[in-house]
């Protein structure tokens, strides 16, 4: 069977969802030590590919990433992202096998609309999981770079499109909505 194409938009920007293998998605980021890794691995690629990314978030079984495509397509930049990561992943935890699903979900964003709802969406997903009360309590996602100050996260876009205000972007994600992307 032959696989569909993505669709491509003219601005370069995607969500991106990993999932771990398997029916029940494997947890792939089960330990802290491989979360800081999968976002160190982010940090490294993102100089090397010379993309841009606006937001994350690292759950045991999955990843949320909405960057930008840069010198490569996305296809090729999450290939070379998702092979670092298999591979330390392999030898660190002594498996082999698939690591992730087969293909990575990829969703257009068009417009500023989808990427301020699509930015929410990611950072809430542990708030939607019942993981945590605030966002504020987990760990693992790009919120903290908007709020507290960046590390690999390219938040200047973001923060735009809340007239640069801090308090304003804290007040949109406060907002718990329905909305989920992909």
């Amino acid at each position: 069977m032959s696989q569909i194409e993505r669709i491509k938009n003219k601005n370069g920007i995607y969500h991106i969802i990993l999932q771990g293998a398997n029916y029940m998605h494997e947890k792939v980021f089960g330990w802290d030590e491989d979360k800081e890794k999968f976002i160190q691995i982010l940090g490294l690629y993102k100089k090397k590919y010379g993309y841009e990314i606006y937001a994350y978030c690292i759950m045991d079984n999955h990843a949320h990433i909405l960057l930008k495509e840069g010198k490569e397509t996305i296809s090729e930049t999450v290939k070379a992202i998702r092979s670092a990561y298999i591979y330390w992943y392999s030898s660190r935890h002594r498996r082999c096998g698939q690591v992730f699903e087969e293909r990575f979900k990829s969703e257009a964003i068009e417009n500023h609309d989808d990427f301020t709802s699509t930015l929410r969406s990611i950072h809430q997903n542990p708030l939607k999981e019942g993981l945590v009360e605030s966002l504020e309590e987990y760990k693992w996602i790009s919120y903290h770079e908007y709020v507290k100050g960046c590390k690999i996260v390219d938040i200047d876009i973001g923060l735009e499109l809340f007239s640069g205000n801090k308090d304003n972007f804290i007040m949109f994600h406060d907002e718990i909505t329905n909305d989920t992307r992909i």
